[in-house]
Formats: structure tokens, sequence, C-alpha cells
């Protein structure tokens, strides 16, 4: 994610956090580090995004206020934002509001969609992160050569954009090995689809707002049952089918049950190549 998209996010959580904090009136929206930084972004936009950014989020606080019995106006709410560091723990919120024990998390996003930017590489054992289980030894050495021919590539400051046919000698064997490997732990360990959509979507319960081409949408991500808005949200128990998308030379289509269908697009986030790779996920 570029540095803009990062600012206009922060401002946006600015946005959000503000327009919660009018409706209450009495409510305090905690003065930290955190929001200092969204208020910057915020500052730093021009007038006519402030004027959007502002527009959007009161649409949004009117409508969470009246469709959650949870943020209806009273006394003692306290309004916060949190690290991005936080989604490294799994957890994808950005604005909290709680009152009398009770915390209603919001993700916002502005312009995109994606769920989360993880990365692959011969050094990262993404089943441990992901899911609490150790990748496979095969899968290392599924991948390993891939990421050797890459470590060679950068230490001679190769460009991605002069190699060639880099989708078949990297893309498509690296994202076999990562199916491969989720296969795996999905056969040997029950569990792990659950673990999967949590560590992708966040620990906690939350509403997802995104602001893209002056549209607002508000997604309910009720996967414990903890929101008042949105169906509750069945996580999935196997995996019924992985495999690449039609057309496609660099995304990986995994589908589970109770409706669930993940896309797993894999690209260089960097013009010089590196012995890493990063993942668009993108809710189906």
């Amino acid at each position: 994610m570029s540095r803009s998209q990062v600012q206009s996010g922060h401002a946006f959580e600015y946005g959000i956090a503000c327009a919660f904090n009018r409706q209450y009136g009495s409510s305090v929206l905690l003065d930290d580090e955190f929001t200092q930084r969204a208020k910057t972004a915020f500052t730093n936009c021009d007038d006519e995004e402030q004027e959007k950014i502002f527009r959007a989020s009161d649409q949004i606080a009117a409508f969470l206020i009246t469709s959650d019995n949870n943020l209806r106006p009273r006394d003692g709410y306290a309004i916060r934002l949190q690290s991005d560091m936080k989604g490294k723990d799994g957890d994808v919120r950005d604005v909290l509001i709680s009152n009398s024990g009770l915390e209603i998390g919001i993700s916002a996003k502005n312009r995109h969609t994606a769920v989360k930017h993880s990365r692959l590489s011969d050094t990262n054992d993404f089943g441990n992160i992901w899911f609490g289980t150790p990748c496979h030894p095969e899968y290392f050495e599924q991948i390993g050569p891939m990421f050797c021919e890459l470590r060679t590539l950068e230490r001679q400051e190769a460009l991605w954009r002069n190699l060639e046919n880099k989708a078949k000698r990297f893309y498509i064997p690296i994202l076999d090995a990562f199916k491969d490997e989720v296969e795996r732990s999905c056969k040997d360990i029950s569990n792990t689809p659950k673990l999967l959509v949590e560590y992708l979507l966040g620990k906690c319960d939350f509403y997802k707002i995104v602001k893209k081409n002056g549209d607002v949408t508000i997604e309910s991500f009720n996967l414990h049952g903890t929101l008042d808005w949105g169906v509750d949200v069945k996580l999935p128990t196997r995996m019924i089918e992985a495999r690449l998308k039609d057309n496609s030379e660099n995304t990986m289509i995994l589908t589970f049950d109770n409706g669930w269908q993940l896309s797993f697009r894999i690209h260089n986030a960097e013009s010089r190549v590196i012995p890493s790779l990063k993942f668009d996920v993108q809710i189906i």
C-alpha cells in the first residue's frame, strides 16, 4: 500500500472518530499519538477531501447508531484509534467505541477492499503465523529454488519489469506450493480453515467501512455474534477446493464451506527484485 493510501486511510479514521464524537456530545475522543497521527493526515487533506470525509463519516455514524442498539446515544462513550501494528496480532479494527464494558470496532478503508497484505518468502513460516501450524519441510523444499533465484537477482540489482516469464518462473510455482501447504494443513488440523479466516479478517468482530469513488459501503463481520447489526457469520470448517483463477497467472482461489471464497493475488510490491512476494487477499 502506498504512503498516500496509508495517509488517506488515517484521515478517514479520524473523520469517523470525530463523527461519532459529535453524535454523542458527551463522549471522550482519546487524544493520544494515534489520534494525533490521524488528525495530521486529515489536516494535510485539501478542503474538498476533508468535506468528503466528514460527509461520509457523518452518514456512517448516523446509520450505525440507528442500526446497532449498542451504539445508541447515551453518556459514557470513549472513542480511540488503534495502532496499525494491532493488525499483526489479529485485530484489524481502526476505531474503537466503548461503553459499559461493550466495545464496537470499525475498520476504515479508503479506496481499497483488501483484507490483508501478507508476504511469502523462504524465511517466512506463514503456516505458523496464520494458523499456528508450522509449514511442512516439503513446502520449503518446493519454494526454495525460486527464492534462491530471487536472492541472486537481488544481488544483481535486477528490476521486476525486466524479468521474462516471471509468472511461470516464480508466481505459479510459489502459488502451487502455497496451495499444497494449505491443503495439507486443512487435512491434518481440522480447525485450520477457521483459523485462516480469523487471521485474515481479524479475531474481533467489526464493521468494515469502505470509501471509494464517492460511495460508502458498510459490511458487518459478525464472526462471534457481538455486533447488533448484520447476520451472524459462520466460519468455515473445511476446504472444498483450491485452484488457480481462470485466465490468471498470479491468483489462487480458495473455496471453503459456509459460503467462504478467498482470492490470493501474489505480486511484487517493489520495483526492484527482493526475495519476498506479497499477497493481495480479497473476499469473494
